[in-house]
Parts: structure tokens; C-alpha cells; sequence
């Protein structure tokens, strides 16, 4: 587990800093570790406008610099998960408190094993104030850390679960094509030369269909037909629908059947 220590400078913590992760297709977690008071006044109470306050901003790079995630939200969307000790008589909007506690603010799978970017930007201390409203804040504690291997949270956590793995870090290549007149012994042939698992089909040179392991199991083999005998286009799937490489992988969770 990675941790960072943040400091505060002008009001505004800021950690910049580069982490380094050993495991592959896991779920690692960016966490938070707090401590700070807030003072509030508010003779008209609005709660919602507690959630514009302490905003940070998130964001995770390769080490080629390519940003792979980034939000901004605030931090006190988690406020449900604070432990608040409150000092002398609380009212309704107007209160003195010390929150602290340990919050998930992001669960992500990474690309690959290897360095990453971490840049966090808080808005430590605020005070805000105007006519019959007064709010001030101040952090006097704050580590992150980056921690692998993580069992994902679920339900109404509010925090944000993202697949960072790209098409292009799980497609399989080389890609080969046969045409739909090909016999399936030439195409069951070809990709057990080539080690791959499927074959897109082509129909006056253009995609439309694709052929897997699985289509030869339940088309040919367990209905006893000759391979010989059967052709690509009948027993080919189809519409054959295609994603870039450099989409995420959880675009492939979203109804996508096929993806080259």
C-alpha cells in the first residue's frame, strides 16, 4: 500500500505523486484518511448547498502522462460516512464539529501492472459567508493511499468503480478474416495454427459476421454436421459490431456482443 501525506499550503492540499501497482485485472482502491472542524451558521438552512463545499479534484495517469481518469466532486458527497464529535448546543444548520474517518473516494482496475500519476487537489479551508449564512472549515489531517487487491464496495457507497483497462490491453491479435464461402475445416484449421479463439467473416470484403470456438462447438460438432460440408455463413454471428482499441473495457459491459 502506497501513502502520501498531504500539506497544506494557502488553504489547498495538494498531493502530486507517482505509484507503482504489481497485480493485474484487480480492483485497487484510492482512499482517504481526514480529520478537520467546521463551524456553521446558517439562519436559513439549505442542505444541499453543503454539497458545493470542499470540492477536490482527482486524476490518474499513465506513465506516458495519458490521463486515464479525472473528476471533480465534493468531498462532502461522503459526508454520511463521517465520525462527527460535536462541541457545546447543536440547532439546525448552525453547529461546531470535528469530522474524521477514513472514506473510499475511488475502486479501479488498472491497464497493467507498473507507475502511475496520482495528481489529488483539495479545497482544504473555506469560509464562506453572507447574510445570515456562515460556514468555515479547516483540515488539519489528510493521508491518501493507493491500496491493491481490494474487495469493491458496493451498494449506496458514493464513491465511483471504473474499469481503466482499455480494448486495446485485452484484444487478441493477430485478427484474421475468411470469407463466408470458406469450408469451417479451413477456419477451425487456421485458428488452431494461430492459437486464437475467433475469425471475423467477410462477405464481398467487408465485415459481417464472426465465427468462435464456441459457434464450432454448438453448430457443427454437437449438431454432427461434416465441417467439410459447412460453410462460414451458416454458422457465423452476426450483426458484427466493432469498438475501438483505445475504448474502455466496461463499454464491453453495455451490451456490446462483439468487439474487434
Amino acid at each position: 500500500m502506497a501513502k502520501f501525506e498531504g500539506d497544506k499550503k494557502d488553504g489547498k492540499i495538494k498531493i502530486s505523486r507517482s505509484f507503482k501497482i504489481t497485480t493485474v485485472q484487480k480492483w485497487c482502491r484510492i482512499g482517504l484518511v481526514f480529520r478537520f472542524s467546521e463551524t456553521v451558521k446558517w439562519y436559513e438552512y439549505e442542505p444541499s448547498i453543503g454539497l458545493q463545499f470542499n470540492p477536490y479534484r482527482l486524476s490518474i495517469a499513465d506513465h506516458r502522462g495519458n490521463v486515464l481518469f479525472s473528476e471533480e466532486r465534493s468531498f462532502m458527497e461522503f459526508a454520511s460516512l463521517f465520525k462527527t464529535a460535536y462541541a457545546g448546543q447543536r440547532f439546525l444548520g448552525r453547529y461546531t464539529a470535528t469530522h474524521k474517518g477514513e472514506v473510499a473516494i475511488l475502486d479501479f482496475i488498472p491497464p497493467s501492472h507498473g507507475r502511475y500519476k496520482l495528481v489529488f487537489d483539495l479545497d482544504a479551508d473555506e469560509d464562506f459567508s453572507e447574510p445570515g449564512q456562515k460556514r468555515m472549515t479547516s483540515f488539519q489531517e489528510l493521508t491518501l493511499y493507493v491500496r491493491e487487491g481490494v474487495e469493491t464496495l458496493r451498494g449506496e457507497y458514493p464513491h465511483k468503480r471504473v474499469d481503466l483497462m482499455k480494448v486495446r490491453d485485452i484484444m487478441t491479435r493477430p485478427i484474421i478474416a475468411e470469407d463466408d464461402d470458406t469450408v469451417v475445416t479451413k477456419i477451425a484449421a487456421d485458428m488452431d495454427e494461430l492459437g486464437i479463439g475467433s475469425v471475423v467473416i467477410t462477405s464481398k470484403g467487408k465485415p459481417a459476421g464472426i465465427i468462435t470456438e464456441r459457434d464450432l462447438a454448438l453448430k457443427v460438432l454437437l449438431k454432427n454436421k461434416r465441417a467439410s460440408e459447412v460453410k462460414a455463413k451458416e454458422i457465423m454471428a452476426f450483426p458484427l459490431l466493432t469498438i475501438e482499441p483505445e475504448a474502455y473495457c466496461q463499454w464491453l459491459k453495455m451490451g456490446w456482443s462483439w468487439a474487434l
